[in-house]
Parts: structure tokens; C-alpha cells; sequence
């Protein structure tokens, strides 16, 4: 947009001539656009009434990522090839500095992509599941039918052991149940589904398909087992925590 008056006009230029530098990726300068045989005087120019143009893509490699135009009405020779030369030499700097913003925003984006995966998969899933975007494979977050394998687990007697606690004190003790608990799960290359309360639920054999989710499913819970022992064991001064766990294998909707 550009202010004239005090009113706001919406910048308008030669769609011939912009075309023409985009597509064939090359800096054109002409004196009388009217005449130039390159753009037949298209209909944008005669409209416009532009004479003098100038135009340079802002290229990297063989990509074209925009454009500097400036034209004028005015019938006179109004740029020299110094000014074609030193507009050139901007959109150099320009399209690199974009390229560079590109690149920039692809990485973010990709940074927290993966650090929201992080919080349900373990490291191995997450590479795979990145890995597979990377080349198209989309498949493995398509919501589809497999078997897999759910893990259900809750501490037991939560309420009563945690009625008196500061509710500091149930957080702290919460998060390093959690921790030890998802470290287990991303052991086997499990999915952490979700916490409920005191409770969690994973899946074993999606997003990444897998034959021995079952397995993995038990082997987990035979570590979270012993993880826990570990934690009541470190915590002696504390009332220990037991907790119950399903197992179940079956066909899921999963992605």
C-alpha cells in the first residue's frame, strides 16, 4: 500500500513486464514500455501509462522469490544501466536475506513439530515419524485400523494417601511418578496416550506400526514395575506407592 493524499492507494504495476521477469528469471529495463516490442504494450502498461520500468528478480539459484519493480510515466530516459546494475546487486542481498527467513521459520517450525512429538513419543519414534515427513511418508499419522496394544495403569489408594498432603507436595510427588513412569514407555517405544488424574494410558504398535507391541507392552510394565520399586525405595521415608496395570491388545483406530 502506498499513501497519497492522505488517502491509501494499493500500488499497481505491469503485470506483463513483472511476468516476463519472473518466468525467464531476468532483470529487464526498458525506456518506453509503450513501444517495447518484449510486452507489446499489454494492456496493464497502456492503462498504467507506464514508460520507463525497471525490474529484477530476487533469485536464488534458479529460484525466483519475488520481485523489485519501479516504473515511471514520465517520457524520458529515466534509468541508466548503472541503475539496472545497482538494483541487481540489492535483490542479491534481498533474496538471501529472505532465503535465510525461509530457512529460519522451516527450522522453528520443525523445532516445535518435534518437541510437541516429544511429549507422547520417545526420542527413537519422534526421529522416525520427522524421518518419514521428510520424505512424504505422511502414512504414519493417517488415522487408520491396526492392532495394537493399550497399557492402563492408576495408583492405588491415591485419594486417601494424598488428603492431607499440600497439594505442592501432590505435584512434586506426581511428576516424578510421571517421569520415572514415561521413561519406561519410551523405553519400548511406546506412545504416551494421556494422564488421567493419577492414571496412564499408552499405546504400543502405532503411530509406528510394530509386530511385537504386545511384548513391548509387558516388558514396560515389568520395567515400570521396578521403576517404581526404585522410587519407593528413595523415598523410604514416605508412605509407598503401589499401582495396578491392565494390559489389552485389539484392533484400534489410531493417528
Amino acid at each position: 500500500m502506498r499513501q497519497v493524499g492522505g488517502s491509501r492507494d494499493t500500488i499497481q504495476i505491469s503485470s506483463s513486464i513483472a511476468r516476463k521477469a519472473y518466468e525467464e528469471g531476468v532483470a529487464i529495463m526498458c525506456q518506453d514500455a509503450q513501444v517495447d516490442p518484449r510486452f507489446k504494450a499489454g494492456e496493464s502498461i497502456r492503462f498504467l501509462g507506464i514508460r520507463a520500468a525497471l525490474c529484477v528478480p530476487l533469485k536464488v539459484e534458479d529460484k525466483v522469490l519475488g520481485l523489485i519493480y519501479v516504473d515511471t510515466p514520465v517520457k524520458v530516459k529515466a534509468y541508466e544501466d548503472f541503475d539496472l546494475d545497482l538494483l541487481s546487486a540489492l535483490s542479491g542481498y534481498a533474496a538471501l536475506g529472505i532465503q535465510q527467513a525461509q530457512l529460519r521459520a522451516v527450522i522453528e517450525e520443525e523445532r516445535q513439530a518435534k518437541a510437541r512429538l516429544e511429549r507422547y513419543h520417545s526420542p527413537s519414534v519422534v526421529s522416525r515419524i520427522l524421518d518419514a515427513g521428510a520424505v512424504g511418508e505422511a502414512m504414519t499419522l493417517q488415522v487408520r485400523e491396526v492392532t495394537g496394544t493399550i497399557l492402563f495403569s492408576d495408583l492405588v489408594g491415591f485419594t486417601t494417601l494424598t488428603e492431607d498432603m499440600p497439594p505442592s507436595e501432590v505435584a512434586r510427588m506426581l511428576n516424578t511418578y510421571f517421569s520415572r513412569m514415561t521413561d519406561a514407555i519410551f523405553a519400548h517405544e511406546g506412545t504416551l496416550d494421556k494422564f488421567m488424574g493419577d492414571a496412564i494410558m499408552a499405546i504400543f504398535g502405532a503411530p509406528i506400526l510394530s509386530e511385537d507391541h504386545a511384548r513391548r507392552a509387558v516388558l514396560c510394565a515389568l520395567e515400570m514395575r521396578h521403576a517404581l520399586k526404585e522410587l519407593n525405595e528413595e523415598n523410604a521415608d514416605s508412605p509407598p506407592l503401589r499401582f495396578r496395570i491392565g494390559i489389552n491388545t485389539g484392533p484400534v483406530v489410531a493417528g
